[in-house]
């Protein structure tokens, strides 16, 4: 906790922010330590009749299981932020392709389900001449939970923030902290830049970059305005409950810890299971087998000291039993596996992946792999999450548009519906729709391609053109012809 001091100390005295929201980072800490896999609640003691000996809980790590399944629902390798403006959508794809986008949003999308919250941050690199940037001067920072510092909030929407990133100078821990402060006059964003010491004072003012001269305001100094955020919050949209007030983001599974203990001590009962009912021979005392020893040419008694199947017991011998006898413990098998299943479906409708998501098989975990009916609890979710990243997509292509100086026309973001509908349905109904009437050919593209208006109808003017429109509508008759036909039957 020593950076969260640090830091909100430092924003405290730079900012006049409010830092009671501070005290949350202890259950950003929790949370972290479920979704890595092992927290304190891990190790326990129990006693053996003569003294407290220590055991370990086995973790299934299913915090982190679930916030890769509800990064993978939310943003796949598919989804696609795209301007109408085409010269600018290519410039939009290159920035994003330098800075490893479609990997490294999927990451802080997990890890914002995780902890709460994440950021996506536009910067721009040391050197570079902010009167004439390039693609390549663009950076796209992926921030998660625990490097991020609300100073200003209204109705939840973070609207001034700092993010922290770790260095080192002579020895000594350093943070560097970037603020981005609106201002309401200019209405524009302001950046600050300044490294901080563990005590968090400022001992050296940011980078500076090449044509801009960095200007003194309040005691601080900024480095470049904008009209849109450089920032984008990104936040499960699910109340954090633990502070209504508060304006990070609630995990996914925050409110399953619970739940998250009962499947790691079923999970250390079923392993334990088969480590305490695997196959003995007891032997009794006395009774050895014997071997060949041909350095002294003799046959000597012996039990093998690597032996783990027999057991020689030197104690009282019952006399019902037979020199040699096994013992085999029955397996609880099926009652582990009634008891695990019955956890993972608390489990996965807690933290919104609906029911039934999760299958325990013979201690292994799968996943559902079905298309999502459209009415489940867990589209819905997947809905209700997408409220809150789209315009995060949104207001992150902006950022980079403005920096790039150029018109982004119309942003729009496709989400991968084929996880969630089936999409040749959707193309059949298209068709029926066009060939009723109901829609026209840019609203038959626009259903079907991932077109935006403009897209579309651009695409009808070039095909008609060309003349492959007549083409295409033939086609889409006889397919219409077929797919009729074959209802009738």
């Amino acid at each position: 906790m020593e950076l969260v001091k640090t830091v909100s100390d430092y924003l405290h005295r730079a900012f006049k922010t409010d830092i009671s929201y501070i005290e949350f980072f202890t259950r950003i800490r929790d949370f972290k330590e479920w979704y890595e896999g092992e927290t304190k609640w891990h190790d326990y003691k129990i006693w053996n009749g003569k003294k407290r000996k220590k055991q370990k809980h086995l973790s299934l790590g299913m915090a982190k299981t679930a916030c890769e399944d509800m990064a993978s629902l939310l943003m796949t390798e598919k989804v696609e932020i795209r301007c109408s403006n085409d010269t600018t959508n290519a410039l939009l794809q290159k920035v994003l392709k330098n800075n490893n986008f479609k990997v490294m949003a999927n990451q802080l999308v997990e890890l914002s389900c995780a902890l709460g919250t994440g950021s996506f941050v536009v910067s721009i690199k040391e050197g570079s001449n902010m009167n004439n940037l390039t693609v390549d001067d663009i950076l796209i920072s992926y921030i998660h939970g625990d490097f991020i510092f609300p100073i200003k909030w209204d109705n939840g929407r973070i609207t001034d923030c700092a993010f922290v990133t770790i260095g080192n100078k002579d020895g000594d821990v350093t943070y560097k902290v970037m603020s981005f402060v609106y201002d309401e006059k200019a209405r524009e964003y302001m950046e600050y830049v300044e490294e901080v010491d563990g005590d968090g004072g400022v001992i050296r003012t940011g980078e500076i970059i090449e044509g801009v001269e960095l200007i003194e305001d309040k005691g601080h100094q900024y480095r470049t305005r904008l009209k849109h955020s450089p920032f984008q919050i990104i936040k499960p949209n699910i109340v954090n409950n633990f502070d209504k007030t508060n304006p990070m983001g609630m995990s996914i599974f925050g409110n399953a810890i619970p739940v998250l203990k009962s499947i790691d001590e079923i999970y250390s009962s079923y392993k334990n299971e088969f480590r305490m009912g695997r196959k003995r021979i007891f032997v009794k005392a006395g009774l050895q087998a014997i071997r060949y020893d041909k350095t002294d040419d003799t046959w000597i008694d012996y039990i093998d000291d690597n032996e783990v199947v027999y057991q020689q017991l030197a104690d009282k011998w019952e006399n019902n039993k037979p020199p040699i006898y096994e013992s085999n413990m029955t397996l609880r098998v099926a009652d582990h596996n009634s008891a695990m299943e019955m956890q993972l479906n608390v489990f996965s409708r807690k933290v919104g992946l609906g029911e039934n998501f999760y299958t325990f098989n013979n201690g292994s975990i799968s996943t559902a792999t079905q298309i999502i009916s459209s009415n489940s609890s867990l589209f819905r979710n997947i809905r209700k999450h997408e409220l809150g990243l789209e315009p995060a997509l949104i207001g992150l292509a902006e950022a980079i548009c403005e920096y790039l100086k150029v018109d982004p026309g119309e942003i729009t973001v496709d989400f991968d519906d084929s996880i969630i509908i089936d999409t040749e349905s959707e193309k059949n109904q298209a068709m029926q729709e066009y060939q009723a009437g109901l829609i026209d050919k840019v609203e038959y593209f626009v259903k079907t391609q991932n077109m935006t208006r403009e897209q579309a109808k651009q695409h009808v003017d070039e095909m008609t053109a060309t003349g492959t429109m007549m083409e295409a509508e033939d086609i889409l008759a006889e397919k219409y012809s077929e797919e009729m036909g074959g209802m009738n039957e």
